[in-house]
């Protein structure tokens, strides 16, 4: 199922309109986003958990609104989270964005997360009642063992690349005391250990930390708004006053 609100908007330069595939847009002042449903890599895929958003479509809306102004976009996440190709498409166009990227969560799960936490520092934002949530990968692999193989590269790449952004955006590896007690035993238990008669290479700090980080992740894990503040996922709880302002409604 695609979703699409076939809004159409005057943009500049145009001699008319054009097709705008948003979740929503109240206004072309407005520059507001919904993510609001499984993130695929295209509109064709079947989901049995509901409805898809392609993030072909989440990048175009983003690059017109780039294009458009370089003021604040806003991205509402009410998402599960969804194919971690298309996830990761998603945020190479965030990378590559002048306009500062706010997020704020309503619910999010898996990779919708991961673009919350990928918001512009100071400007990831959750409701009250919300609940951000992550887990460690899974997946199911089938098929030829050279098959096999090569898929678990391209999960591993992702993987280190997920476990990277959440060491590097987030306060996790130093609020979370069971990280940092495993980062400290990863370092020290592996000076001098032999395997197979060969002396083990001392990991780096960035090993460690991804190590570490994984483990814990081994464990679903649900934050409430506060606990994501205090382990540094997002910034601030949303009051009601700001959230009228978020969504320029008229005082």
């Amino acid at each position: 199922m695609r979703i699409m609100s076939n809004i159409l908007r005057e943009w500049p330069r145009t001699d008319g309109k054009i097709l705008v595939n948003a979740r929503i847009l109240f206004g072309k002042e407005d520059r507001i986003l919904y993510l609001k449903a499984h993130i695929s890599d295209t509109t064709m895929d079947p989901s049995p958990d509901g409805p898809l958003v392609s993030s072909d479509d989440i990048c175009d809306d983003l690059i017109l609104l780039d294009r458009e102004s370089s003021e604040p976009i806003k991205l509402v996440i009410n998402s599960p989270g969804g194919i971690v190709d298309g996830g990761f498409n998603i945020l190479d166009t965030i990378t590559g964005l002048r306009s500062p990227l706010w997020t704020l969560v309503r619910s999010s799960g898996s990779f919708g997360s991961i673009i919350a936490i990928f918001g512009a520092k100071g400007h990831r934002y959750m409701l009250p009642s919300s609940i951000l949530h992550l887990h460690g990968a899974t997946m199911v692999i089938a098929g030829k063992q050279s098959d096999v193989e090569s898929i678990m590269e391209k999960v591993n790449i992702f993987k280190n690349w997920m476990l990277d952004l959440l060491i590097e955006k987030t306060e996790l590896v130093k609020k979370v005391k069971q990280i940092e007690a495993e980062i400290s035993a990863i370092m020290n238990n592996s000076n001098g250990e032999e395997h197979e008669g060969k002396k083990k290479t001392k990991p780096s700090q960035r090993e460690a930390e991804r190590e570490a980080v994984m483990h814990w992740l081994d464990t679903e894990r649900f934050f409430t708004a506060k606990e994501a503040i205090k382990m540094g996922l997002v910034d601030h709880i949303v009051t009601p006053e700001f959230q009228r302002e978020f969504f320029n409604v008229p005082k």
